[in-house]
């Protein structure tokens, strides 16, 4: 017999590893494979597309939250002043605080760009518009008046208290 097989002591075969050196370097290989990383990828771009949508609708309505809410405390503050002084303040231009309206409303928050973009606007001239709070935007903004007509009005950004004036400016009527 081979003398290379078998142990000198016990006469027992050893037994060799006839595993080919390739296999062996494989299956000791750590890592992922292609495969396995686009498989992830794909997962990862499937949950984003389902969430973002989701995660544009959350914004949305808080930044109609924080607008009607920033509309609210002015419409307060104007009303505030015309019940303490029997009048309206002066009108404005855009982003402009009316004098009448200092240790009423800061100027900071009335000049400020407000939650959906646009600028607020003291609004009191003798026309069709009545008293009230402008809102300055963009002409790409309707579907933003419509949910915002839709919380506080009649739903119609055409007819009611807060309805639109032109293109690019809605109005919230305090009086006619």
């Amino acid at each position: 017999m081979n003398k290379d097989i078998f142990n000198n002591h016990n006469s027992v075969p050893i037994v060799k590893n006839f595993s080919k050196p390739e296999s062996r370097r494989l299956r000791d290989r750590s890592g992922f494979s292609v495969i396995e990383i686009v498989l992830v990828v794909v997962i990862i771009g499937l949950l984003a597309a389902l969430a973002i949508p989701s995660f544009q609708k959350i914004r949305h309505q808080a930044n109609v939250n924080k607008f009607l809410n920033d509309l609210r405390v002015l419409s307060g503050q104007f009303e505030s002043y015309h019940f303490a002084n029997g009048t309206w303040p002066s009108d404005t231009v855009v982003g402009e605080l009316p004098p009448e309206m200092d240790g009423y409303i800061g100027s900071g928050s009335f000049a400020q760009t407000n939650a959906v973009g646009g600028q607020w606007k003291w609004h009191n001239n003798n026309d069709d518009a009545g008293v009230g709070i402008r809102y300055a935007g963009t002409d790409r903004e309707h579907i933003l008046y419509q949910s915002i007509s839709e919380r506080i009005d009649n739903g119609d950004i055409m007819t009611g208290r807060f309805y639109l004036v032109d293109s690019t400016t809605i109005v919230w009527v305090l009086s006619e």
